[in-house]
């Protein structure tokens, strides 16, 4: 409570005024009932309603349009687009209170008379919000953000599999190798690890369907949806954020795409987005000046495996991971290809190169 009426205080003495109102008139306006709203943070009401907004205007003077799923390459792609002085159009994640229209038309009068970008990592389901987006009619060129699905759907399970993988090395449950390698001394826990897989899955097909929107492997759909807009369309791996050097190279195309002068250098792209980071929460290790010799071995076998399970994440042995689920699960294998077709199914036709670059996609058609 403290902490509340401090900021209080900060955003009355910064003039935010209209923030404040805002904020204060969520506890008296309504709100979508349900239990999935409850749970996952939906707050919409009225100021974010479609029900009003459909009626307002979208922008006409926008440069470009990004689109793909919400993911740690789609911030490092804004983050860049920031640094080549693109103006892009910060990200509006899943949880938001705001309104498509709202944002966009925010974005545009922030940059009234100067070059800017939309973004939209969402491809809608419902009428409404698949219209409002149909107002967007000024042809620009469309930078549509891919990924390899399995590597996609791996962000998802971090959370989850990560503090497994952790507990079954330091326990010697499970080996594994740098490699990506891994077997289990303990097939309990490779079930848990399966159960946690299932129910992100699950997870995420409930999102789309009680949310009405689809914000993972929206490729196909959101590209669909943007037809009205789309003068050229580029895919753009994620992959190639991998380094600065591929960001440089990446960022110097898009500038000669948007007619940007470009004066990067690989400094400003030196940034990590990686989730892979999120290890560290779950395996941390120190060393005591004043342990015994005994307590210094065992520091130093957990010291290892550290750097072991880095190593075996790194190399991708999380997606192996998946990719062994699916072979054991055929039947959510056989689902989620159906939906994996139709998504992939306008990079296929447009850019099948990026496809045939995915390592573990293509072990996962291979398994058919």
């Amino acid at each position: 409570m403290k902490k509340k009426i401090k900021r209080l205080i900060q955003r009355i003495k910064n003039k935010e005024f209209k923030y404040i109102i805002k904020r204060l008139s969520i506890y008296v306006l309504p709100q979508i009932k349900g239990e999935f709203y409850t749970n996952h943070q939906f707050k919409y009401n009225v100021f974010v309603s479609t029900y009003w907004t459909k009626f307002l205007n979208m922008p006409k003077d926008y440069s470009y349009i990004i689109a793909g799923s919400h993911g740690v390459g789609f911030v490092a792609f804004i983050k860049y687009m920031q640094k080549i002085n693109a103006n892009p159009m910060t990200l509006d994640n899943m949880f938001a209170r705001s309104d498509y229209v709202l944002l966009a038309r925010k974005q545009a009068m922030q940059y009234k008379n100067k070059l800017y970008g939309l973004s939209i990592e969402k491809a809608y389901i419902d009428n409404t919000r698949k219209n409002i987006l149909q107002k967007l009619d000024s042809k620009v060129p469309v930078f549509c953000l891919v990924r390899d699905p399995i590597s996609i759907l791996r962000t998802h399970t971090h959370y989850h599999i990560i503090p497994k993988l952790a507990y079954g090395i330091k326990t010697d449950k499970i080996t594994i190798n740098g490699g990506g390698g891994i077997s289990y001394k303990d097939s309990s826990l490779r079930r848990i690890m399966y159960d946690d897989i299932y129910n992100v899955i699950v997870f995420l097909i409930q999102t789309i369907r009680n949310s009405k929107i689809i914000p993972f492997f929206c490729f196909t759909s959101l590209i669909n949806q943007l037809q009205n807009t789309t003068q050229s369309l580029y895919f753009i791996d994620t992959k190639y954020f991998s380094t600065p050097l591929e960001s440089l190279n990446t960022m110097n195309n898009v500038a000669k795409i948007l007619n940007l002068d470009f004066k990067n250098s690989t400094n400003d792209f030196t940034a990590n987005y990686s989730s892979i980071n999120i290890y560290k929460h779950f395996f941390n290790f120190h060393f005591d000046i004043q342990s015994t010799q005994k307590e210094i071995i065992a520091t130093k076998s957990i010291h290892h495996k550290f750097y072991t399970l880095k190593e075996f994440i790194q190399n991708g042995g999380i997606e192996e991971v998946l990719l062994e689920y699916f072979n054991n699960n055929t039947k959510v294998r056989n689902q989620i290809k159906l939906y994996w077709d139709y998504e992939l199914s306008l990079i296929k036709e447009n850019a099948p190169e990026k496809i045939k670059s995915w390592k573990h996609y293509n072990k996962f058609v291979e398994s058919f």
